[in-house]
């Protein structure tokens, strides 16, 4: 079994603070990406509302058609 020697834990040479800011880099680029993805979802979601209002729409109009041709 490995032990650890006592005393402090130092970085490796030449990394001192780019840790943190690595770790901050990487945090906001997974905030980006996370942004994108539900940006993308709602848009995708938007459109195919605004398809289905469309198809919804169509099918009254040949529904009221149909109705008047049977109706003469």
């Amino acid at each position: 079994m490995r032990m650890l020697i006592h005393g402090e834990i130092k970085p490796p040479a030449g990394t001192d603070g780019f840790i943190m800011l690595r770790g901050l880099l990487v945090m906001f680029v997974v905030i980006i990406c996370f942004t994108a993805a539900i940006v993308a979802m709602a848009v995708l979601s938007h459109q195919g509302s605004r398809l289905l209002e469309n198809v919804q729409r169509e099918i009254n109009t040949r529904n009221e058609m149909v109705l008047k041709r049977v109706n003469q």
